[in-house]
């Protein structure tokens, strides 16, 4: 119930079905794949992925200035002390929140402790045309499943418009990115800060798809909010954590 969630659904509490709202929808779906063009950029971008490694974490690139440093906003100094004695292989992988391209960070990227890597905004023009395409669909399913419903229909006709949104996007490419940095490297361990976001099922279902063996932890480093259902809900089928951390007693 955070009121940035909250904000999404206003539209619908006021039955804002209407044109013009679809074609906004429409334009942004269009726009990002022009952008994925121009940008033409691989899965990820940073060090060289090893072979082999023992953890990966995911945390968060806010800002350029976090690729020249080894402390993380989430972690802290965790992942500098875990390589201290030299026997653990990790790397971090940051979901990235900015627009900086590899040109820009690779410049000026330090020697790091541990391999780091950036997961690009966008992933090719053919890959994000597939993951509307993907997305589409889902949402009109959505939609069938509940034309004899009137309160169900609403709700569906509602997440089929907003189908393809940012977020929705930024999970498919994630799954994708995720995987095939888990094929890579075949990690025993893979922790992800946890808050109850759909990237974070699908970063845990990419890498129980390409390694089942992968002990994934989901780290909840905030506070809980009201009707935070995604946190604690299970999927099954790998969508799930095999352990929550929490970052104290209270939110334990």
């Amino acid at each position: 119930a955070h009121p940035s969630s909250l904000n999404v659904y206003s539209d619908y509490f006021k039955k804002k079905y209407n044109f013009l709202l679809r074609f906004k929808l429409f334009l942004k779906d269009e726009v990002y794949k022009f952008i994925s063009f121009l940008r033409n950029e691989k899965l990820y971008f940073g060090d060289e992925i090893p072979k082999k490694c023992d953890v990966i974490f995911i945390t968060h690139f806010l800002n350029k200035e976090q690729a020249y440093h080894n402390i993380d906003n989430y972690y802290g100094s965790l992942m500098s002390e875990l390589v201290k004695d030299g026997k653990l292989k990790l790397m971090v992988v940051l979901k990235n929140h900015t627009w900086v391209t590899q040109k820009k960070i690779i410049k000026k990227w330090n020697s790091n402790l541990f391999c780091k890597i950036i997961l690009s905004r966008t992933i090719g023009f053919k890959k994000e045309k597939e993951i509307v395409n993907r997305l589409k669909v889902s949402g009109k399913f959505m939609k069938s499943c509940f034309q004899k419903k009137p309160i169900e229909k609403n709700i569906a006709l509602f997440a089929e418009q907003f189908s393809t949104s940012g977020s929705s996007k930024t999970a498919l490419r994630m799954h994708e990115q995720i995987k095939s940095i888990v094929k890579k490297t075949q990690p025993k361990f893979l922790i992800s800060t946890f808050e109850g976001h759909g990237w974070e099922r699908l970063v845990f279902k990419a890498a129980k798809m390409e390694n089942p063996n992968v002990l994934c932890i989901g780290y909840h480093h905030s506070v809980m909010f009201p009707m935070q259902l995604g946190l604690t809900r299970k999927y099954g089928d790998g969508y799930d954590p095999d352990i929550i951390a929490t970052a104290g007693k209270i939110g334990l």
